[in-house]
C-alpha cells in the first residue's frame, strides 16, 4: 500500500472516530456505557471500541445503520 493511500486511511479512521466519540457525547449514551450501545447496534463492545480507537471501521451495511440510529437519537425529544 502506498504511503498517500496510508495516509488516506488514518485520516478516515480518526475522522470517524472522533465525530462517533461526539455523537455518543452528546447523546445518552455516554451516560450508558459502551455496552448499551454496542447491544442497540448489534455489535459487539470490543467492535465498538476498535471504532472509537481508530483501529477499524464498520462494514458499509454498519455504517448506514449507525448514521440512520444517529439521525434518529437526534429527531428523538
Amino acid at each position: 500500500m502506498s504511503k498517500d493511500k496510508i495516509y488516506e486511511r488514518d485520516l478516515l479512521l480518526s475522522a470517524f472516530s472522533e465525530r462517533l466519540q461526539q455523537a455518543i457525547n452528546a447523546s445518552s449514551f455516554a451516560k450508558q456505557g459502551q455496552g448499551v450501545l454496542s447491544a442497540q447496534l448489534g455489535v459487539s463492545r470490543q467492535a465498538l471500541r476498535k471504532w472509537l480507537n481508530g483501529k477499524t471501521l464498520p462494514s458499509l451495511y454498519m455504517y448506514s445503520l449507525i448514521i440512520i440510529y444517529s439521525i434518529r437519537i437526534i429527531l428523538t425529544p
